[in-house]
């Protein structure tokens, strides 16, 4: 069963997600306010390589960790106006919990938390991933200019908009439609999944290059087109 946390367990088990991880750390968290020892961290990490995705819909960072941020070169922070989830992960355990980033080591709080192991529990793991995956596809790219982050207010991102001209494919019936990954379907097909699919349905194409590859609607690219577009980070 999934490992119910208290509210030490939960700072501990975010430290480990961030020290553990090999390739990616994910955070969902509706404030972005990060404590000094957990930057430390991520800037651990960053050195090692990894890729550090946040979400987030309410900037509390001061100037300084706002610098400090700004100069980690794997990191991608997006925007969502109605995120009220917390959940941090990578590649091997997931935590959701009642704990904000900014409060991780504090031992004054009440907190709580459940981790889930991605071999342990693979299909609750799977169901949350899918989740975390549909918000991404939702959120807003943001960018660092002088230390300040600033929202895009397009869904689409520059190479993107190019596309949106030319065709891509239905990710169910290979038919030609307008690229948007947000919605990789015909109107036909979109109506027969709205009705009776789930958004980690395995589907036949992929929405970009059109090859036969296992896709859905969270990850309607196939491993190649994500690699190639560097949006791979939340693709396991």
């Amino acid at each position: 069963m999934p490992q119910f946390l208290t509210t030490s367990g939960t700072s501990y088990h975010i430290e480990r997600i961030v020290t553990e991880a090999k390739k990616n750390i994910v955070f969902l968290s509706p404030y972005l306010k990060l404590s000094q020892a957990l930057l430390v961290r991520l800037q651990d990490a960053d050195r090692r390589g990894v890729k550090t995705l946040i979400i987030f819909s309410q900037n509390h960072l001061n100037p300084s960790e706002s610098e400090l941020l700004s100069k980690l070169k794997n990191l991608r922070i997006k925007y969502l106006e109605k995120l009220h989830s917390r959940c941090y992960f990578n590649r091997n355990n997931m935590l959701i919990t009642s704990m904000d980033l900014s409060r991780v080591y504090e031992q004054d709080t009440h907190d709580t938390g459940i981790l889930i192991n991605q071999k342990k529990h693979r299909k609750l793991y799977k169901d949350a991933y899918c989740e975390t995956s549909s918000i991404f596809n939702a959120a807003l790219d943001c960018q660092f200019i002088e230390n300040t982050i600033v929202v895009l207010r397009s869904q689409l991102k520059p190479q993107e908009k190019i596309r949106a001209a030319k065709n891509a494919f239905c990710i169910r019936c290979y038919k030609s439609i307008l690229f948007r990954p947000s919605r990789p379907f015909c109107p036909i097909c979109y109506l027969q999944w709205s009705q009776l699919e789930s958004k980690s349905k395995k589907q036949k194409y992929c929405h970009e290059c059109g090859l036969e590859k296992k896709v859905s609607v969270s990850n309607p690219r196939c491993k190649n087109c994500c690699i190639q577009n560097n949006i791979c980070i939340l693709h396991y």
